[in-house]
């Protein structure tokens, strides 16, 4: 043996077994040394190993995969959030409380309302991203959506985690805007108004904005895309949706439309608006001089004239009392 050089396995393997008891005192140290290399070698690695078997756990934790459930359901299956991510199953086994691959999250939204692109995606487990710090708790169950809403009100556009993000980005326009709308974000209208020029999802596009409008800036550009619409269905739509919102609202956002709707050729449309003097959508329309909304001029009929006050033709002539009957 070479006193200078270290031993590998087998050769250690070797000497242990044949030459164990014939060994010098240079040979013996020499053994030793190639022991404590080779046990600090497999330490090594095992440490390395170790640590990437932990990162890759803590990771894993940290990380969510969007997916159906149920898995097969078609349209109607909801889209869940689960811990982890699929590609990595092996990790399912370990005991944690969530289990990687369990539901954290329902979205809300269906199958059905998304894309085609997205849907394959998800379908594909290739839809996956980072939890933030306090997003998806286990547990969360359906209505998420709602929820993560109603703290978006409150804390603003940060408090959407990633997941919700990625289902919005993911849904079809009309659903997209409905959301956002909900979300408070200013760009929900343009998702809408984006659907509107697919001319099989106006009549959709309307009746999403009759449950969201507010009289918010590009809900009028909608409506007057409705009102030249050639489709006597889709004008009528548009204006019960207008006055709709501006019965709900009383700000008279879209009196514009409404009077534009009056000099509509089809009686539909223009019987689908307010008529009555009474009617709020009616009389209000924005830009008053004195401050206060303005008011649509209604035609009314002319008032009858006053005719001459003249005695009835049968009425009597009262008779003068009787003690001055003789100067009468």
């Amino acid at each position: 043996m070479t006193l200078n050089q270290r031993l590998d396995v087998l050769e250690l393997y070797a000497v242990k077994r044949h030459l164990a008891a014939g060994l010098s005192g240079a040979e013996r140290a020499l053994v030793a040394r190639s022991m404590r290399r080779l046990v600090f070698q497999v330490g090594l690695t095992v440490a390395v190993a170790l640590g990437i078997f932990v990162s890759m756990f803590l990771n894993l934790r940290r990380s969510y995969t969007l997916g159906f459930e149920p898995t097969g359901g078609g349209a109607a299956a909801r889209v869940v959030v689960r811990l982890g991510r699929s590609n990595v199953s092996a990790f399912r086994l370990l005991p944690t409380r969530p289990r990687l691959g369990s539901v954290i999250a329902d979205t809300g939204f269906s199958a059905a309302s998304l894309a085609s692109e997205a849907a394959e995606r998800i379908g594909a487990g290739k839809a996956s991203g980072t939890l933030e710090r306090g997003g998806a708790r286990a547990g969360a169950g359906a209505g998420a959506a709602a929820a993560v809403a109603t703290a978006d009100q409150r804390a603003g556009a940060n408090a959407v985690p990633g997941w919700l993000r990625e289902v919005l980005n993911g849904l079809r326009p009309v659903p997209r805007g409905v959301a956002k709308s909900l979300l408070g974000d200013p760009d929900g209208v343009t998702s809408l108004k984006q659907a509107f020029s697919d001319p099989l999802a106006r009549r959709e596009t309307l009746e999403a904005l009759a449950v969201i409008g507010r009289g918010r800036a590009g809900e009028d550009e909608i409506l007057s895309a409705a009102l030249a619409d050639s489709a006597p269905e889709i004008r009528r739509r548009g204006v019960e949706v207008a006055a709709a919102i501006d019965r709900a609202q009383g700000g008279g956002s879209h009196g514009a439309t409404l009077r534009t709707a009056l000099a509509d050729k089809s009686l539909d449309v223009r019987a689908a608006g307010p008529q009555r003097d009474g009617d709020t959508a009616a009389r209000r329309g924005g830009g008053h001089p004195h401050g206060g909304p303005a008011r649509i001029p209604i035609r009314r009929s002319a008032a009858p004239p006053s005719w001459p006050r003249r005695r009835w033709p049968n009425a009597r002539r009262r008779s003068p009392p009787r003690r001055y009957s003789r100067w009468c």
